[in-house]
């Protein structure tokens, strides 16, 4: 399972990148803290640190795994007794899409609230697992309002269907523009979820993951 830590440490503010590790430290900590607690509920098998500061999960059981993701979040205490709510999802190959926490963009819309806009997907049938507003603070740090957009994740079945749906919706007369990989189609593969000018750099990465995987079987049968 994969935690979306950096979503959090991006929340932080005006942080340096020690303050910023020392976060990801302590997350680390705590769920190390479950790891070795004699109960270990959570059932953690081991952690790693991937790409941006989000960390990969192992479970002993698959079942925590599978319940964690269709959770949409995990909720952790750390030593301060701060409590933070992680997003998860399942860990998919680089160059892959995850239909489980496909992204969604948004931007801010005159006459058309952020909650109007989930009421309105969620009406259409899609789930909705997690948002993020954008928002801009003022220098004496006293206003704080709303900029950019809204970032949602949806869940989908598949892949296709993440990827076929629709990028406009319309309400009480209002166009509803939406942003996701979908919107993309390869003029060198046919694919949709990206562009010609990002085939080779995709192909890469999943002959590279593909290596990593075989090596990974390779050991496990070795021992």
């Amino acid at each position: 399972m994969k935690l979306y830590a950096s979503h959090v440490l991006n929340k932080l503010g005006e942080t340096d990148r020690d303050q910023r590790r020392q976060w990801l430290s302590d997350i680390v900590d705590i769920l190390g803290d479950l790891h070795v607690d004699p109960s270990n509920r959570l059932g953690i098998h081991s952690v790693d640190i991937a790409f941006h500061g989000d960390l990969i999960v192992a479970f002993t059981e698959p079942d925590e795994a599978i319940r964690l993701v269709d959770a949409g979040t995990i909720e952790l205490t750390l030593r301060d007794k701060t409590t933070i709510l992680i997003p998860t999802a399942p860990v998919v190959e680089q160059g892959t899409i995850s239909h489980l926490r496909y992204l969604v963009k948004t931007r801010t819309q005159a006459g058309v609230s952020h909650l109007q806009v989930i009421q309105l997907l969620q009406a259409e049938g899609y789930n909705v697992v997690h948002t993020e507003m954008e928002a801009y603070e003022s220098n004496s740090k006293k206003h704080s309002i709303n900029a950019n957009g809204m970032t949602l994740y949806l869940r989908f079945g598949s892949i296709e269907e993440a990827l076929n749906m629709r990028d406009t919706q319309y309400l009480e007369g209002y166009e509803i523009r939406l942003w996701h990989k979908g919107r993309f189609e390869c003029t060198k593969c046919g694919q949709k979820g990206h562009k010609a000018d990002r085939h080779d750099e995709i192909e890469d990465q999943k002959r590279r993951s593909a290596l990593k995987r075989n090596a990974f079987k390779q050991r496990r049968r070795a021992k």
